[in-house]
């Protein structure tokens, strides 16, 4: 699990980090994705220091579904800081719609630069009631199985 964290966290740029050792004996050192902490870390392994996704290999990538971030992410990302109350209407969104509609209610309210709750609700209720314009009309089959 350890591993796993630190893989996302250099995955995501957070941290960087270098090798050091040889053959069976190599060890990942792991420091913040800063030039000081890059410096430190080159000084100590000797060479350049990988700060991205694609120089990390230890542990292997997960899947794509399991490094994209729940909607509470997404909100705290794009919007803002979660209210008591917003996490209860974004706990609701979640068991009306599918997460994606979510996620893509957020975008919109984003580019139109409308961040806020109240706007995304707007959004998804709109698609709800007039489709997403993908072909979809009407009511959602999640939420018309909820009653």
């Amino acid at each position: 699990e350890i591993e796993r964290a630190l893989g996302k966290a250099v995955r995501r740029g957070t941290l960087a980090f270098a090798v050091i050792g040889a053959g069976a004996g190599r060890q990942p050192i792991f420091g913040l994705n800063t030039e000081a902490d890059r410096a430190a870390l080159a000084g100590v392994a000797g060479a350049r220091v990988p700060t991205g996704r694609a120089d990390f290999h230890f542990p292997p990538p997960e899947d794509a579904d399991s490094e994209r971030p729940n909607v509470f992410a997404l909100y705290e990302q794009n919007i803002g800081m979660i209210s008591p109350m917003i996490a209860d209407e974004l706990r609701e969104a979640e068991g009306l719609y599918p997460e994606d509609w979510i996620a893509d209610a957020i975008k919109e309210a984003v580019t139109n630069n409308k961040r806020s709750w109240r706007y995304v609700a707007a959004i998804l209720d709109r698609w709800e009631r007039e489709g997403r314009g993908h072909g979809e009309s009407g009511r959602h089959p999640k939420k018309a199985a909820r009653f």
